[in-house]
């Protein structure tokens, strides 16, 4: 029989029992629950009864996070464990569904029939304690074990080489002649001391059998391949335990500060990257895969690196190790941390981009300088003249510079966020300046990893960029972080992209309004990192905390009383149709009609794409030379207009009233300013008429705030600028600061219209996005950037305004909120806002066209005034060679 199974978190994932959780008010009382109240099991309420996140009533629950990773362990026989992570054994958990006092109950089984699982960071694995006849098998766990497999295989490909001197297939395990067919990587005795001789590794007798006793799961002389790895490192040699890792991008000059490190203060110098090297130009089999996956600029597997740093720092017991360019993912540190257990500190060496670039290509041409990063350890040689000049190396070129940094930062900030969990002290070092400015910093924290010859004070002062400082009293001399920086620098994730020639431009696009906190913004990239690292979707029948906090966040600022979280801008403003269409069947209204306003723009659907008032976008689209019935258009900002088309939508043709049909108005759709359609704001007067309109006739007004709304007017919302509360709004694209996620929210009424099943999305409010939705909110209510939005917006009115008094035959109206602006183009200027927006580009400045007349400027929202100022010297530069250049 299949027994239940304990799943469990690490302790640093752990939340106390008793955590008070945002629920839906009328929820239902199923949870997923415990028998044990501090075990650390997942518990999580089950939420049946609406599509809102609601935004008031919370309850109390025994609750934790509920995580994919659990601890790490070891399928042996042994209750005790190295990993400092890990808990003793629990109770079981079941999953309970209980409404109206009935419950049914549905346990976690696992396969293989185990009566006992252990969910390991990596895989999973079974272990059979009752009965020998069972076979111990491994279930692999989702995507986890891809990188672990990748070192497996290259060990099961090394011995197939010397077996037969054959290349072998690396995607096949090994399997000794007497094995089972149960497909498994089993090793005995002799495979296991041929695997480590092959790696280097010289065991005796006694060390074999040490090693197959502690790890023989099946009691047969063999062990599992996938259990080999920590088994032997574990027993072979005992890991350091003062361990300092070097971490920065490429040409960050951790090398060089190694070097300098290695040589002052007696520490030993390990690089990633040179180990790496050394195994390509040995041309062993693994060297001759390694080289292929450099020369693509990518990442060698985590387990690969693990294990060839493991070997290196056996070599060196009790010493202080310096690991340069490790980890280079979570997954490396991760596994770095369960066989050696953390390091002592983290360097981290942190520069512009651009400046990494320059230098990667500096050194791939031959030459070098005093920077930081000039010439990584081990790459200099002497010139004819005396002087040093760093080698080339083959991956030391644009396209492979430039891939190497999108890997950086692929892995590096959920592996430093995940570093600062496990309490890693980290050191903050700016690299931008020269090698002796690196060296200063690192001076100023104090002994622990300063020469015994002591610098004289003043030395010690001169600090630049990051600074740290070491707390007097604290134990083992631990590190304490202080950053101090200006509004100017704390602003600067934002708005820069590099193209793959390495030219910069500044973005005025922003993912067209949606990269509110710009690129790499470091708040953002750690929220959903650490999201990742636990859940990251669950079915919408649960509830999760991130959405609770996000709707609740959303309502509190705003006039709203629930939220509906989808996945975009279209899919938020055709939940409010259809919400629209439902409160006016409720009204007894068989024909309902919604108005929107001409130029207008809400979506691509096939309903929002009706509501929107272009015909360009219906063409292609219709049935019967018609869209989506039952929307009407009006002229935006036309109050006589809107007037006029309520008084008609609200009379029933005759032939209509003899078979039972009411027409009646549903809604009024409007954005608080058109976008799309040339950026035009409304006026307070339309926009209070439109409210007055929806009222007298019982109607929904609906604010589509997809791209003006989360900041971008300098209000938090567009209807704030107009003193106008709407019974419904939309918000996305700023709403997740370019991680896809959408929002309805509704008050009141409205709030009440969708019951169960009538309205829902599968991805709709995962945690992925609400943790991104929450970060923004964060971020935005921290660093106020509101009043930067209102101060970077007049700067940029001011500058456009000055241009357009220049080139008056070019440029002609600049309108718009905030940081959402457009310059009109004149009908006679002889060219298109598509012909600005090219020509801008050329000069390293990206911008968007809003219809074929307009220019658009949508910056990031932590624009810094430099960036204005350039993009405004950008922008007239690219507009004085068209004119020069007009006949």
């Amino acid at each position: 029989m299949a027994s239940r199974v304990a799943i469990r978190l690490p302790l640093h994932l752990q939340r106390a029992s008793s955590s008070s959780l945002f629920s839906p008010r009328h929820a239902a009382s199923a949870i997923i629950s415990t028998t044990s109240s501090s075990s650390g099991y997942c518990v999580l309420p089950y939420k049946r009864d609406s599509p809102y996140a609601y935004a008031a009533g919370t309850s109390q629950s025994s609750s934790s996070i509920l995580s994919r990773r659990s601890t790490f362990t070891l399928a042996n026989n042994s209750s005790s464990s190295s990993n400092p992570y890990e808990q003793p054994s629990g109770s079981s958990s079941s999953l309970h569904h209980g409404h109206h006092q009935q419950e049914s109950h549905a346990e976690f089984h696992t396969s293989h029939q185990a009566p006992f699982l252990t969910h390991h960071h990596s895989f999973y694995t079974t272990k059979d304690t009752t009965s020998s006849s069972l076979p111990g098998s491994i279930a692999f766990g989702e995507c986890e074990i891809a990188a672990l497999s990748d070192l497996f295989l290259q060990f099961a490909k090394t011995k197939n080489e010397i077996n037969d001197g054959s290349a072998g297939n690396s995607n096949q395990p090994v399997k000794d002649d007497d094995s089972d067919d149960d497909n498994a990587p089993y090793l005995n005795i002799q495979s296991i001391k041929l695997l480590l001789e092959s790696v280097g590794e010289r065991p005796d007798d006694e060390t074999l059998q040490t090693l197959m006793k502690e790890i023989d799961i099946r009691g047969d002389g063999r062990l599992r391949l996938d259990c080999f790895l920590r088994a032997s490192d574990r027993i072979l040699g005992q890991a350091p335990a003062r361990i300092v890792l070097v971490v920065g991008g490429p040409g960050s000059g951790k090398g060089a500060l190694c070097e300098r490190l290695a040589k002052d203060c007696g520490a030993v110098h390990l690089s990633c990257g040179e180990m790496l090297r050394l195994e390509v130009e040995a041309q062993t089999p693994l060297g001759k895969e390694v080289a292929d996956i450099m020369a693509r600029g990518d990442l060698v597997s985590s387990a690969v690196v693990t294990a060839l740093m493991r070997r290196r720092m056996r070599r060196h017991p009790g010493r202080r190790i310096l690991l340069d360019g490790f980890p280079r993912s979570l997954e490396n540190a991760r596994d770095f941390v369960e066989l050696c257990g953390p390091p002592e500190l983290a360097l981290h060496l942190n520069c512009d981009d651009t400046i990494l670039i320059e230098r990667i290509l500096a050194r791939g041409s031959g030459s070098s300088s005093g920077s930081a990063g000039g010439s990584e350890g081990g790459n200099e040689t002497k010139g004819e003249n005396g002087g040093v000049v760093a080698k080339q190396r083959s991956d030391d070129n644009v396209h492979t510079a430039l891939q190497r940094l999108k890997n950086y930062h692929k892995h590096h900030h959920s592996t430093m966020s995940w570093l600062k969990e496990i309490r890693v002290p980290i050191v903050e070092l700016d690299c931008s300046g020269s090698k002796e400015d690196v060296w200063q910093q690192l001076m100023a924290i104090g002994r622990l990893m300063r020469p015994a010859v002591k610098l004289p004070l003043q030395q010690q002062q001169q600090q630049q960029g990051s600074i740290v400082h070491q707390s007097s009293q604290q134990q083992s001399q631990a590190i304490v972080q202080r950053q101090v920086v200006d509004v100017e620098d704390d602003l600067r994730n934002g708005a820069t992209l590099t193209d793959d020639t390495g030219k910069t431009y500044l973005d005025f696009v922003a993912g067209i309004a949606t990269c509110a906190l710009g690129h790499n913004n470091q708040a953002l990239t750690d929220a959903v990192c650490h999201q990742m690292t636990q859940i990251h979707h669950v079915s919408n029948l649960y509830y999760t905390p991130q959405q609770g906090q996000l709707a609740s966040w959303l309502c509190e600022n705003s006039c709203a009383d629930k939220a509906f979280f989808c996945n975009s801008g279209a899919e938020a403003n055709e939940a409010a149709i259809k919400l629209a269409r439902r409160h006016a069947s409720n009204r007894g209204i068989t024909d309902p009609v919604i108005i929107t306003a001409e130029q207008s723009f809400h979506g691509r659907t096939l309903a929002t794409v009706t509501a929107t008032a272009q015909p360009k976008y219906h063409k292609g689209f219709t049935y019967g030379g018609e869209m989506v019935r039952g929307f009407r258009y009006t002229p935006y900002n036309n109050l006589d207009a809107l007037q006029q088309l309520v008084d008609e939508i609200n009379v029933t043709p005759e032939e209509d009233v003899k078979v039972g049909r009411k027409r009646g108005l549903a809604a009024i759709m409007l954005e608080p300013l058109q976008g799309e359609g040339g950026i035009r704001p409304g006026t307070r007067e339309y926009f209070a008429l439109a409210r007055k309109l929806a009222d007298d006739n019982g109607a929904l007004l609906i604010c589509d705030e997809v791209q003006v709304g989360m900041g971008r007017s300098g209000s938090l919302w567009g209807h704030e600028q107009l003193r106008v509360f709407p019974d419904v709004f939309t918000s996305a694209k700023a709403l997740g600061g370019g991680v896809p996620i959408g929002a309805m929210m509704a008050r009141g009424e409205a709030a009440n219209v969708f019951g169960p099943g009538d309205h829902a999305s599968t991805y709709g409010g995962n945690p992925l996005a609400c943790a991104a939705g929450l970060a923004v909110a964060e971020y935005l209510s921290e660093h106020d950037v509101l009043a930067n939005v209102r101060a970077r917006g007049d700067q940029l009115s001011e500058g456009l305004a000055d241009i357009t008094q220049r080139y008056p035959a070019v440029l002609g109206e600049v309108r718009g909120w905030g940081l959402l602006k457009g310059v009109q183009i004149k009908d006679d200027a002889g060219c298109t806002a598509a012909d600005i927006v090219g020509d801008a580009m050329k000069e390293g400045l990206l911008l968007v066209a809003a219809g074929p007349s307009v220019v658009r400027f949508v910056p990031p929202l932590v624009v810094t005034e430099s960036e204005i100022a350039e993009a405004l010297v950008r922008l007239e530069k690219a507009i004085a060679k068209r004119v020069s250049a007009a006949p």
